[in-house]
Protein backbone atom coordinates (compact mmCIF):
# COMPACT_ATOMS: atom_id res chain seq x y z
CA UNK A 1 0.00 0.00 0.00
CA UNK A 2 1.42 3.37 -1.06
CA UNK A 3 1.65 5.82 1.82
CA UNK A 4 3.00 9.34 1.28
CA UNK A 5 5.95 10.08 3.53
CA UNK A 6 4.10 13.13 4.83
CA UNK A 7 1.63 10.65 6.37
CA UNK A 8 4.05 7.82 7.13
CA UNK A 9 6.33 10.06 9.17
CA UNK A 10 3.84 12.18 11.06
CA UNK A 11 5.11 12.59 14.66
CA UNK A 12 3.63 10.02 17.03
CA UNK A 13 4.57 12.01 20.14
CA UNK A 14 5.11 15.72 20.80
CA UNK A 15 8.78 15.03 21.45
CA UNK A 16 9.18 14.03 17.80
CA UNK A 17 8.04 17.45 16.55
CA UNK A 18 10.89 19.56 15.14
CA UNK A 19 10.86 23.21 16.23
CA UNK A 20 7.68 25.01 17.39
CA UNK A 21 8.99 25.10 20.98
CA UNK A 22 6.91 28.08 22.12
CA UNK A 23 3.73 26.61 20.64
CA UNK A 24 4.38 23.17 22.14
CA UNK A 25 4.85 24.69 25.59
CA UNK A 26 1.39 26.29 25.38
CA UNK A 27 -0.10 23.01 24.18
CA UNK A 28 1.42 21.14 27.12
CA UNK A 29 0.14 23.73 29.60
CA UNK A 30 -3.36 23.37 28.12
CA UNK A 31 -3.16 19.59 28.52
CA UNK A 32 -2.11 19.99 32.15
CA UNK A 33 -5.23 22.09 32.68
CA UNK A 34 -7.36 19.17 31.48
CA UNK A 35 -5.52 16.82 33.81
CA UNK A 36 -6.34 19.07 36.76
CA UNK A 37 -10.01 19.18 35.81
CA UNK A 38 -10.92 21.64 33.08
CA UNK A 39 -8.72 24.42 31.68
CA UNK A 40 -9.98 27.99 31.42
CA UNK A 41 -10.30 27.48 27.66
CA UNK A 42 -11.74 24.06 26.83
CA UNK A 43 -10.64 24.24 23.20
CA UNK A 44 -7.29 24.83 21.57
CA UNK A 45 -6.98 26.71 18.27
CA UNK A 46 -3.83 25.83 16.33
CA UNK A 47 -3.38 28.26 13.48
CA UNK A 48 -0.68 28.86 10.90
CA UNK A 49 0.28 28.45 7.26
CA UNK A 50 -0.11 25.10 5.47
CA UNK A 51 2.54 22.55 6.38
CA UNK A 52 3.38 23.97 9.81
CA UNK A 53 2.20 20.89 11.70
CA UNK A 54 -1.26 21.78 12.99
CA UNK A 55 -2.92 18.40 12.46
CA UNK A 56 0.33 16.56 13.18
CA UNK A 57 0.64 18.19 16.60
CA UNK A 58 -2.99 17.41 17.42
CA UNK A 59 -2.51 13.74 16.49
CA UNK A 60 0.84 13.55 18.30
CA UNK A 61 -0.79 14.94 21.43
CA UNK A 62 -3.47 12.25 21.30
CA UNK A 63 -0.78 9.59 20.89
CA UNK A 64 1.30 10.92 23.75
CA UNK A 65 -1.62 11.14 26.18
CA UNK A 66 -3.24 7.88 25.11
CA UNK A 67 -6.38 9.70 23.99
CA UNK A 68 -8.44 8.30 21.14
CA UNK A 69 -8.89 10.96 18.48
CA UNK A 70 -12.07 11.75 16.56
CA UNK A 71 -11.13 13.78 13.48
CA UNK A 72 -13.60 15.91 11.52
CA UNK A 73 -13.22 18.40 8.71
CA UNK A 74 -15.24 21.59 8.79
CA UNK A 75 -15.22 21.68 4.99
CA UNK A 76 -16.97 18.32 4.69
CA UNK A 77 -19.22 18.17 7.73
CA UNK A 78 -20.68 21.57 8.45
CA UNK A 79 -24.32 20.92 9.21
CA UNK A 80 -25.65 21.27 12.73
CA UNK A 81 -26.93 17.69 12.74
CA UNK A 82 -23.64 16.05 11.74
CA UNK A 83 -21.41 18.12 14.00
CA UNK A 84 -23.79 17.77 16.92
CA UNK A 85 -23.97 14.00 16.55
CA UNK A 86 -20.32 13.26 15.81
CA UNK A 87 -18.53 15.92 17.84
CA UNK A 88 -21.05 17.21 20.35
CA UNK A 89 -22.28 13.91 21.74
CA UNK A 90 -18.79 12.43 21.56
CA UNK A 91 -17.33 15.31 23.51
CA UNK A 92 -19.99 15.75 26.17
CA UNK A 93 -21.15 12.24 26.98
CA UNK A 94 -19.70 8.94 28.07
CA UNK A 95 -19.29 7.84 24.45
CA UNK A 96 -16.00 9.73 24.52
CA UNK A 97 -14.67 7.87 27.53
CA UNK A 98 -12.48 4.85 26.89
CA UNK A 99 -12.43 1.61 28.85
CA UNK A 100 -10.12 3.06 31.46
CA UNK A 101 -11.87 6.40 31.65
CA UNK A 102 -9.29 8.31 29.63
CA UNK A 103 -10.20 11.36 27.60
CA UNK A 104 -10.71 11.42 23.87
CA UNK A 105 -9.73 14.28 21.63
CA UNK A 106 -11.97 15.88 19.01
CA UNK A 107 -9.96 17.43 16.17
CA UNK A 108 -11.81 19.83 13.87
CA UNK A 109 -9.62 20.61 10.86
CA UNK A 110 -10.10 23.66 8.62
CA UNK A 111 -12.23 25.39 11.22
CA UNK A 112 -11.77 28.68 9.37
CA UNK A 113 -14.34 27.36 6.89
CA UNK A 114 -17.05 27.87 9.50
CA UNK A 115 -19.02 31.05 8.85
CA UNK A 116 -21.97 32.30 10.93
CA UNK A 117 -23.88 33.61 7.91
CA UNK A 118 -23.09 31.01 5.25
CA UNK A 119 -23.28 27.99 7.52
CA UNK A 120 -25.43 28.79 10.51
CA UNK A 121 -25.97 25.17 11.53
CA UNK A 122 -22.32 24.20 11.67
CA UNK A 123 -21.30 27.46 13.30
CA UNK A 124 -23.94 27.13 16.03
CA UNK A 125 -22.97 23.51 16.60
CA UNK A 126 -19.30 24.30 17.11
CA UNK A 127 -20.03 27.23 19.41
CA UNK A 128 -22.34 25.11 21.57
CA UNK A 129 -19.83 22.25 21.68
CA UNK A 130 -16.99 24.53 22.78
CA UNK A 131 -19.15 25.92 25.58
CA UNK A 132 -20.23 22.54 26.96
CA UNK A 133 -17.56 19.96 26.13
CA UNK A 134 -16.26 17.70 28.86
CA UNK A 135 -13.38 16.53 26.68
CA UNK A 136 -10.56 18.36 24.89
CA UNK A 137 -11.15 19.82 21.44
CA UNK A 138 -8.55 21.13 19.00
CA UNK A 139 -9.48 23.34 16.06
CA UNK A 140 -7.01 23.96 13.24
CA UNK A 141 -7.04 26.90 10.86
CA UNK A 142 -4.73 28.53 8.35
CA UNK A 143 -5.91 32.04 9.24
CA UNK A 144 -7.53 32.71 12.60
CA UNK A 145 -8.95 36.00 11.31
CA UNK A 146 -11.41 33.97 9.23
CA UNK A 147 -12.96 32.48 12.36
CA UNK A 148 -15.88 34.29 14.02
CA UNK A 149 -14.78 36.22 17.11
CA UNK A 150 -17.26 34.26 19.25
CA UNK A 151 -15.45 31.03 18.36
CA UNK A 152 -11.98 32.47 18.95
CA UNK A 153 -12.94 33.75 22.39
CA UNK A 154 -13.70 30.18 23.47
CA UNK A 155 -10.26 28.90 22.43
CA UNK A 156 -6.69 29.16 23.59
CA UNK A 157 -4.99 30.44 20.45
CA UNK A 158 -1.59 29.00 19.54
CA UNK A 159 0.33 30.18 16.49
CA UNK A 160 2.49 27.74 14.53
CA UNK A 161 5.19 29.63 12.64
CA UNK A 162 6.65 28.55 9.33
CA UNK A 163 9.59 26.18 9.66
CA UNK A 164 13.04 27.57 8.99
CA UNK A 165 15.06 26.02 6.13
CA UNK A 166 17.37 24.33 8.67
CA UNK A 167 14.35 22.80 10.46
CA UNK A 168 13.01 21.52 7.14
CA UNK A 169 16.41 19.99 6.40
CA UNK A 170 16.41 18.26 9.80
CA UNK A 171 12.94 16.81 9.18
CA UNK A 172 14.06 15.50 5.78
CA UNK A 173 17.33 14.14 7.18
CA UNK A 174 15.44 12.10 9.80
CA UNK A 175 13.20 10.62 7.13
CA UNK A 176 16.16 9.63 4.94
CA UNK A 177 17.79 7.99 7.96
CA UNK A 178 14.66 5.94 8.66
CA UNK A 179 14.34 4.98 4.99
CA UNK A 180 17.99 3.94 4.78
CA UNK A 181 18.69 6.48 2.04
CA UNK A 182 22.15 7.96 1.62
CA UNK A 183 21.33 11.52 0.61
CA UNK A 184 23.53 14.37 -0.56
CA UNK A 185 23.14 17.22 1.99
CA UNK A 186 22.71 19.60 -0.96
CA UNK A 187 19.48 17.79 -1.86
CA UNK A 188 18.05 18.61 1.56
CA UNK A 189 19.25 22.20 1.26
CA UNK A 190 17.79 22.66 -2.22
CA UNK A 191 14.43 21.32 -1.03
CA UNK A 192 14.42 23.19 2.27
CA UNK A 193 15.33 26.69 1.11
CA UNK A 194 12.44 27.27 -1.36
CA UNK A 195 9.84 25.38 0.70
CA UNK A 196 8.44 28.58 2.27
CA UNK A 197 8.41 26.79 5.61
CA UNK A 198 5.94 24.15 4.40
CA UNK A 199 7.16 20.82 5.80
CA UNK A 200 4.48 18.76 4.05
CA UNK A 201 5.41 20.14 0.61
CA UNK A 202 9.11 19.58 1.30
CA UNK A 203 8.53 15.98 2.41
CA UNK A 204 6.47 15.32 -0.71
CA UNK A 205 9.31 16.71 -2.86
CA UNK A 206 11.80 14.46 -1.07
CA UNK A 207 9.56 11.41 -1.53
CA UNK A 208 9.10 12.07 -5.23
CA UNK A 209 12.77 12.71 -5.97
CA UNK A 210 14.41 10.14 -3.66
CA UNK A 211 11.72 7.64 -2.67
CA UNK A 212 12.81 4.80 -4.95
CA UNK A 213 16.56 5.17 -4.43
CA UNK A 214 19.19 3.98 -1.95
CA UNK A 215 21.40 6.92 -2.87
CA UNK A 216 19.93 10.30 -3.74
CA UNK A 217 22.08 12.99 -5.32
CA UNK A 218 21.51 16.45 -6.68
CA UNK A 219 20.96 15.02 -10.17
CA UNK A 220 17.88 13.12 -8.92
CA UNK A 221 16.40 16.32 -7.54
CA UNK A 222 17.20 18.17 -10.76
CA UNK A 223 15.28 15.59 -12.81
CA UNK A 224 12.25 15.87 -10.53
CA UNK A 225 12.27 19.68 -10.61
CA UNK A 226 12.65 19.69 -14.41
CA UNK A 227 9.61 17.40 -14.79
CA UNK A 228 7.63 19.52 -12.32
CA UNK A 229 8.51 22.73 -14.15
CA UNK A 230 7.41 21.22 -17.45
CA UNK A 231 4.06 20.10 -15.99
CA UNK A 232 3.40 23.45 -14.32
CA UNK A 233 4.06 25.41 -17.49
CA UNK A 234 1.79 23.06 -19.45
CA UNK A 235 -1.03 23.79 -16.99
CA UNK A 236 -0.32 27.54 -17.02
CA UNK A 237 -0.54 27.45 -20.80
CA UNK A 238 -3.92 25.70 -20.74
CA UNK A 239 -5.59 27.72 -17.95
CA UNK A 240 -6.45 30.82 -20.05
CA UNK A 241 -8.44 28.59 -22.40
CA UNK A 242 -10.61 26.69 -19.92
CA UNK A 243 -14.32 27.48 -20.13
CA UNK A 244 -15.30 26.87 -16.49
CA UNK A 245 -13.92 27.17 -12.98
CA UNK A 246 -14.48 23.44 -12.41
CA UNK A 247 -12.38 22.47 -15.43
CA UNK A 248 -9.65 24.83 -14.29
CA UNK A 249 -9.71 23.31 -10.82
CA UNK A 250 -9.39 19.79 -12.22
CA UNK A 251 -6.46 20.86 -14.37
CA UNK A 252 -4.61 22.29 -11.37
CA UNK A 253 -5.47 19.28 -9.19
CA UNK A 254 -3.74 16.98 -11.69
CA UNK A 255 -0.43 18.61 -10.75
CA UNK A 256 -0.63 17.21 -7.22
CA UNK A 257 1.02 20.43 -6.05
CA UNK A 258 0.06 22.30 -2.84
CA UNK A 259 -2.15 25.31 -3.71
CA UNK A 260 0.21 27.89 -2.20
CA UNK A 261 3.16 26.39 -4.11
CA UNK A 262 1.22 26.52 -7.37
CA UNK A 263 0.29 30.15 -6.67
CA UNK A 264 3.99 30.85 -6.20
CA UNK A 265 4.64 29.53 -9.71
CA UNK A 266 1.81 31.68 -11.09
CA UNK A 267 3.12 34.81 -9.36
CA UNK A 268 6.64 34.27 -10.66
CA UNK A 269 5.73 33.37 -14.24
CA UNK A 270 2.58 35.27 -15.27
Amino acid sequence: MFLPWSEKYRPKKLGEVVGQKAALQKVKEWVEGWKRGKPEKRALLLYGAPGTGKTSIAEALAGEEGWDAIQLNASDQRTFEVLKRVAGEAAATGTLTGKKGEKRLVILDEADNLHPHEDRGGYRAVKEILETTKNPIILTANDRRNLPQEIRELCLEVNLRRFTPSEIEEILRRICLKEGIEVDPMVLKRIGEPSRGDARAAINDLHTSCGTKRKCGIQDLALYLRDLETNVFEVLGKLPHVVSVEKGRRLVMELDLPPDEFLGWVTENL
